[in-house]
């Protein structure tokens, strides 16, 4: 036989061959995906009586990405459920390639078995799940955590208006900074006399705090001495001998914003957290949830303060975005204490930036461990939340949500509406502005620790209740159904009316100092490097006092900023 006929005989043989294990694999196949099938189909019907990990996997198997958007890894702290929801992923990577190899007459059934499985998750207590996968504090760790690239205003800016309008290329060729990028024109930092150090440790926490060198230390005196003598021109001085000294730099920004200079107030305020920020411990990591950083310590409270007055810099600037990312690190550095209370203002900066999720993914997590549902904004913002989903998505399930939350919360706070409606010069119908539960008398005769959370909510969100020309046509008719039926909330409505009386008589340091800030309230007795000083609070050299004061234009600044704002009268609050 030659070559030629060799190879021929050679290949076909090895044709024939192939064709025939083909054959035999496919057979295989079938009777594998056969069983499969019958496997699936016996776990789905005895579902109910399987073990609670076999229901964790039917669940983690449909739900999507939205509903823990914001448990991205699983990291120290997880318990062995957090192992089921690895497996139950895995499981479902697996199931997945086993369909793709089925032949197309499995399809029908496999659809079938989808159904059935979407039926029971419909059936299944979901936040209960939720509740058993994750604890809250892993999920308020994942509600705060910080994204570096979002605290960078210029990322913004540049969506905003585009790349041509910033001048984010020159800048980015200078400098360093996570919070704020340094800028040419401001002077070198040398000598400063700022640092940071690790002064305790509870667990996994990590306290750092700020230490005043001695240079340093004799620059606060001569701050102190300056606004107890009512010296303007020693405080320019001071400016212009230490630019990075940061109480002065807090008093000059809120001078210059006074006087309409604000991109020169937003300079000093950027300056400042710069300065902070080179001053960090090696180990002190900005975006890390178990660093924290006390308000009591008096030389950790500038720091505090930058970065509010920053994130209201951000929102004038309408970078609700970055705004929201430096009111996530303000409440991160001390979630426990809440010392700017953000949690009264974190809802409305939200919605501005349009994260209506994330609002609501917030309330659902920490409703019960902060208490979120007896804070009106929270009862407001969160169903006005659900109401522009459905704006957007045209979801009926969000605006069923968003009536009955926004009943519940006309019932327990029922003065928040007149003050909503007179904040946006809306004229209310003569049944609101009659009903003594509801009107102006209704809201006097509330504690002082209600108004002042009505008066700060209508005042800074009054603004997020204009997103959408249909939110108050749909407010509007909430209110009079509620009117019109309100004998079916008067034991509910009862209730809260008593709670609101007992519970509401105090108003915390916290909410005062948060009112201070943002220019509710005044106080003679504070000034705006220390509002509201906690009673707690410590420092590590003492001030010396200088007995002769008087009332020019520093002492009015620095005690009396907001004595020209209207606001809830200071008498009123125990201090």
């Amino acid at each position: 036989m030659s070559t030629k006929h060799l190879r021929r005989f050679l290949l076909e043989k090895t044709a024939d061959e192939g064709k025939t294990i083909k054959k035999e694999a496919i057979s295989r196949e079938c009777e594998q995906s056969s069983d499969d099938e019958d496997v699936s189909k016996a776990f789905i019907c005895n579902s109910s009586k399987d073990s609670n990990f076999k229901s964790a996997v039917t669940i983690c198997q449909f739900i999507k990405v939205a509903t823990y958007e914001f448990l991205e890894e699983l990291r120290e702290g997880q318990d062995e459920t957090s192992g089921k929801v690895k497996e139950a992923r895995m499981d479902e990577g697996s199931e997945n390639k086993a369909v793709k190899k089925r032949k197309k007459g499995k399809k029908k059934s496999s659809s079938t078995t989808a159904v059935n499985r979407m039926k029971i998750l419909n059936n299944f207590p979901l936040q209960n799940t939720v509740s058993k996968l994750s604890s809250n504090k892993l999920f308020e760790r994942d509600l705060f955590k910080i994204n570096g690239r979002k605290l960078d205003v210029e990322n913004e800016l540049r969506s905003i208006l585009g790349r041509k309008n910033t001048h984010v290329t020159q800048r980015r060729r200078v400098v360093f900074g996570k919070i704020v990028k340094r800028k040419e024109t401001w002077p070198e930092i040398k000598n400063v006399g700022l640092s940071m150090e690790l002064e305790r440790t509870e667990g996994n926490i990590l306290w750092f705090r700020f230490s005043h060198h001695a240079n340093y230390r004799e620059v606060q005196q001569n701050f102190w001495m300056a606004s107890d003598s009512s010296d303007h021109q020693s405080l320019s001085d001071i400016l212009a001998q230490y630019p990075y000294h940061l109480d002065t730099l807090i008093v000059m920004s809120e001078h210059f914003r006074q006087q309409e200079d604000y991109q020169l107030s937003r300079d000093l305020i950027e300056r400042g957290l710069f300065c902070c920020e080179t001053a960090f411990a090696p180990r002190f990591q900005l975006c890390n949830f178990d660093h924290r950083i006390n308000y009591s310590d008096a030389e950790n409270r500038a720091f505090y303060l930058l970065l509010h007055q920053h994130m209201r810099n951000l929102l004038d600037r309408r970078c609700f975005k970055t705004a929201l990312e430096v009111a996530k690190l303000i409440y991160r550095l001390d979630p426990v204490s809440d010392p700017l209370a953000i949690l009264l203002i974190i809802d409305m900066i939200a919605i501005k930036a349009k994260e209506y999720e994330y609002l609501i993914q917030l309330y659902n997590t920490l409703v019960v461990p902060r208490n979120l549902d007896k804070l009106p904004n929270f009862a407001y913002s969160v169903p006005l939340a659900h109401f522009l989903l459905f704006c957007e998505t045209e979801d009926v399930k969000e605006k069923e949500i968003a009536d009955t939350m926004i009943s519940s919360a006309i019932v327990h706070f029922p003065t928040v509406v007149m003050k909503i409606l007179d904040a946006l010069n809306v004229q209310p119908d003569s049944d609101l502005e009659n009903n003594s539960h509801m009107n102006m008398l209704g809201y006097h005769r509330e504690s002082e620790g209600i108004k002042t959370l009505t008066v700060l909510y209508t005042k800074l969100s009054s603004s997020i209740w204009l997103e959408n020309t249909s939110i108050i046509p749909w407010l509007e008719t909430a209110t009079r159904s509620f009117l019109s039926s309100f004998n079916r909330f008067t034991n509910e409505f009862k209730e809260w009316q008593h709670l609101r009386k007992i519970y509401y008589v105090g108003i915390p340091l916290n909410i005062q100092r948060h009112a201070y800030l943002w220019e509710v309230i005044g106080n003679q007795r504070w000034a705006i490097t220390n509002p509201a000083p906690p009673r707690d609070g410590n420092m590590r050299y003492s001030r010396l006092r200088n007995e002769q004061r008087s009332d020019s234009f520093l002492s009015g600044l620095l005690t009396s900023i907001w004595s020209h704002q209207s606001g809830v009268s200071v008498g009123l609050i125990n201090s």
